[in-house]
């Protein structure tokens, strides 16, 4: 239902998902250690922003909003 009613940041949120995946294969790759440790976060964003707008709705802003 959540998704059907707000497509849009569905959408946005997947992007930002598979972007921040794509930076965690490429910083693999090229055994960029420190490249991996920003990916890693961006990606650990990315899921806790659609978990919290999707998953646990309610229980807290979203992480990508700050405070």
């Amino acid at each position: 239902v959540l998704l059907a009613a707000d497509w849009a940041t569905w959408s946005e949120l997947v992007g930002k998902l598979n972007e921040s995946g794509i930076q965690v294969l490429n910083a693999v790759d090229t055994h960029d250690v420190d490249a991996l440790l920003i990916a890693g976060d961006r990606l650990d964003l990315a899921c806790e922003t659609c978990h919290a707008t999707y998953w646990y709705p309610g229980y807290g802003g979203r992480p990508d909003e700050g405070p």
